[in-house]
């Protein structure tokens, strides 16, 4: 008796194609995942720094500014939460996305960034 390795090759495709895919598509999430959480941190950082500016509501700036950023770059996960405050001069700023969906180690939770600057100041 001969061993026949007619049809290894077959077997050895249907493995492989769908191992790959799913490596692949892994990869993918991984990605988009680190730019969804930097889009967070650049938000945050742009909403502090608009919110510290001379002779502007603070609150409202950074509030308005956190906000613009998410939706032009994130325009399908949603508003997220954008929370500015202001005490002795100093304009903080904590942005919650939660992000629901995907694949499941990412289903659900929540992307966070917190950002703080000086208010600036007039020269005197």
């Amino acid at each position: 008796m001969v061993n026949d390795e007619r049809g290894s090759a077959t077997v050895q495709n249907v493995v492989l194609v769908p191992t790959m895919f799913l490596f692949v598509c892994m990869v993918l999430v991984l990605l988009l995942w680190a730019y969804a959480q930097g889009v967070v941190h650049a938000a945050a950082d742009q909403a502090v720094r608009a919110g510290s500016r001379i002779d502007v509501d603070s609150v409202g700036t950074c509030q308005a500014r956190g906000l613009q950023t998410l939706a032009n770059a994130l325009p399908g996960l949603g508003p997220g939460d954008v929370t500015c405050s202001e005490s002795a001069g100093v304009v903080s700023v904590s942005i919650r996305l939660p992000v629901t969906g995907g694949i499941p180690p990412f289903r659900s939770s929540t992307l966070t960034a917190d950002a703080s600057a000086r208010k600036e100041l007039a020269p005197a």
